[in-house]
C-alpha cells in the first residue's frame, strides 16, 4: 500500500508488480543465463564449439563474431564477444519495452516479462535456457552443487525455524537487544540465533512492523527468508557449519 501498488483486498496482497520487478527480472534472465554457461566452459563441462553450434541462426548471426588468432586475448575470447554483444542488446531491448510499455506497467495491466514481448530477444533467452538444462544442469558436477545447496539451505532454514515460535513481543525485544523480563535461559537458542541476523535485515523488519503490525508473522518470516537468500555461497557454508555444530571451515 505504502508503494502505491493496487491492492486486492480479497487475498490482503498487492495486486499489481511492483514497475521495478519488470527490470530485475529481465536483468536476471540475462545474467544468469550467460553466467551458467560461461561457467560451464571454464570448467570444461561444455566446448565452445558445441555451444555455437546450438545458437538459433539469428542469435549466431547477430551476435558471434569469428575472431582471428591474433584476436583471441583468451581461451573463450569469441564467446566473450559474443556475451558482451548480446548482453548489450537484451538490456537495451529491455529498457526499450520498458518504455514503450509504461502506461500498462503503472497500470498494473502487463502480465508478461519485458523480454518475452520481443520475439527475437525471447529466442535468444530460450535458447541459452534451453542449452543450459541440456547440456550443463545434468552434469554430474551441477548436481552435485545443486544436493549441496538444497542441505546447506534446508540446514539454515530448519535451525531458524525456532524464532518464528516466539510470541511477536519476544521477537522484538530479542532483536532489539532488550530485556523481555524473561529469565536469560529461557531464550538462550533464540538470543544465539538473532545475533546471526543482519541489521540491514532487522531494521527493514522493524519498519515493516512498525507500519502494519498485523502481518509481523509474514515479516518475520520474510525477514529470514531474505537473511538465507542474501548470503553468498561461502558464507552460507560457513553458517551452516556453524548451526550444525561442525568445526570451522577455512
Amino acid at each position: 500500500k505504502r508503494l502505491g501498488l493496487k491492492w486486492d483486498a480479497n487475498a490482503g496482497l498487492p495486486g499489481q508488480r511492483h514497475p521495478l520487478v519488470f527490470l530485475m527480472e529481465a536483468a536476471d534472465d540475462i545474467a544468469y543465463c550467460l553466467s551458467d554457461i560461461e561457467d560451464a566452459l571454464e570448467k570444461r563441462i561444455v566446448s565452445e564449439e558445441a555451444f555455437k553450434k546450438a545458437l538459433d541462426r539469428t542469435t549466431r548471426r547477430k551476435h558471434w563474431k569469428k575472431l582471428d588468432s591474433k584476436k583471441r586475448h583468451c581461451k573463450y575470447a569469441e564467446f566473450v564477444v559474443f556475451r558482451t554483444n548480446l548482453t548489450r542488446h537484451l538490456v537495451n531491448r529491455a529498457a526499450e519495452i520498458f518504455c514503450e510499455q509504461h502506461d500498462a506497467i503503472l497500470d498494473g495491466e502487463l502480465q508478461h516479462p519485458l523480454l518475452d514481448l520481443d520475439k527475437e530477444s525471447s529466442a535468444a533467452l530460450d535458447g541459452l535456457k534451453q542449452f543450459a538444462r541440456k547440456n550443463i544442469f545434468v552434469s554430474a558436477e551441477a548436481v552435485g552443487v545443486e544436493l549441496s545447496g538444497f542441505q546447506i539451505v534446508t540446514g539454515l532454514l530448519d535451525a531458524l525455524s525456532p524464532l518464528l515460535s516466539l510470541a511477536s513481543m519476544d521477537f522484538r525485544a530479542l532483536l532489539e537487544r532488550k530485556r523481555s523480563g524473561k529469565k536469560p535461559s529461557e531464550f538462550a537458542l533464540e538470543s544465539r540465533l538473532v545475533e546471526l541476523l543482519s541489521r540491514k535485515h532487522a531494521l527493514a523488519f522493524l519498519d515493516c512492523v512498525d507500519a502494519e503490525p498485523d502481518l509481523e508473522p509474514i515479516f518475520r518470516l520474510q525477514l529470514l527468508l531474505d537473511y538465507v537468500s542474501g548470503m553468498t555461497d561461502s558464507h552460507a557454508v560457513k553458517t551452516y557449519h556453524v548451526v550444525r555444530g561442525f568445526p570451522s571451515v577455512r
